[in-house]
């Protein structure tokens, strides 16, 4: 359980940190950070094992994600999937598609309890983005996501 504490710990860091360096201008040096960071965040993950994802709580209004996709510098071709993950759980608790670019999703509760403040990871086909955003029930947020 402390791993997992450990795992959470890192990707608000992570998530700090990137927009601490985008913030002050250092756009060229933002894609070697992510890059560094992503790699930590693959490693705590390589850590933990993750449980059943139990089934979903339609009592509690999901997050909804929207934002553009690119892979390689280039627009994500259609179909391509998208999936929100909480680290603890063995399947995504959201997913989605590319369409002209864009993605939405809507990140889900399962379980009998909130998801409030937890730290969601996203996916690009299969691929970890270096991207996080917080959970909180009937919020909507653009992310947008990307690959290199």
């Amino acid at each position: 359980m402390a791993k997992l504490s450990n795992l959470t710990t890192v990707l608000m860091l992570v998530a700090i940190v990137l927009i601490l360096v985008a913030c002050k201008g250092q756009a060229t040096d933002l894609k070697g950070l992510a890059a560094e960071k992503l790699a930590e965040v693959a490693e705590q993950m390589a850590d933990v094992t993750p449980g059943a994802l139990p089934d979903r709580n339609n009592t509690i209004m999901p997050h909804v994600f929207v934002g553009s996709v690119t892979i390689k510098g280039s627009a994500a071709i259609d179909g391509t999937e998208i999936t929100v993950w909480l680290p603890e759980y063995d399947a995504p608790i959201g997913n989605g598609t590319v369409a002209n670019g864009k993605y939405n999703l809507m990140a889900h509760t399962h379980g009998t309890g909130s998801f409030d403040g937890k730290t969601l990871i996203f996916k690009i086909a299969g691929e970890l983005t270096g991207d996080t955003a917080e959970w909180e029930s009937g919020q909507a947020s653009i992310l947008d996501l990307s690959i290199n």
